[in-house]
């Protein structure tokens, strides 16, 4: 994946020149992205790294969905 990144980035510098905005806009939207997912995977290696100490067995999908939707409606 990192390397389609790399590509896409060495594509966008290529026509910089002639589109200066749209090729701002995408290096910044990329850029974001990429930091998001790194905080992902972040999450994920902590989450893993510790779950054992914090649950003892398996989550059922409907407990992982209501989890899930208590945090993104801030509930």
């Amino acid at each position: 994946m990192e390397s389609k990144i790399n590509r896409l980035k060495t594509l966008i510098e290529s026509k910089k020149e002639k589109y200066p905005n749209v090729s701002k806009l995408w290096l910044s939207y990329i850029n974001q992205k990429c930091k998001s997912f790194d905080n992902a995977i972040d999450n994920a290696v902590n989450i893993f790294e510790n779950i054992e100490d914090n649950v003892s067995e398996d989550l059922s999908m409907n407990s992982i969905i209501a989890l899930f939707l208590l945090y993104h409606n801030k509930l």
